[in-house]
């Protein structure tokens, strides 16, 4: 019986939350992709390494959004710490571009 794996799209994922989930599912098999404005940055080239796939843009960014979870089954959502309008912009954007 084979593993059963996914596609999922995980936010935050040079942070320590996101960046400790897309670990976990990329050592079980799983395919992560995952946004970051620094793709160039030694936790965006680690996570890389490691087999996840990187688009370029920010949590408000739709069209970036929207291209990294085409082909994604599943969403894990981190919003760093932001006054309460910010956080809405940023959650609004996300939920807009999974329904995509």
């Amino acid at each position: 019986m084979s593993a059963r794996t996914s596609t999922i799209f995980v936010t935050g994922a040079t942070g320590c939350q996101g960046g400790a989930v897309a670990r976990l599912l990329l050592s079980s098999g799983h395919t992560v992709h995952a946004i970051t404005r620094s793709p160039s940055s030694p936790l965006s080239l680690r996570l890389q390494s490691l087999g996840a796939k990187l688009f370029t843009g920010s949590l408000d960014d739709e069209s970036a959004l929207v291209a990294g979870m085409q082909g994604c089954t599943g969403l894990f959502l981190v919003v760093p710490p932001a006054p309460h309008d910010t956080t809405v912009k940023y959650t609004t954007a996300i939920l807009s571009a999974a329904k995509s």
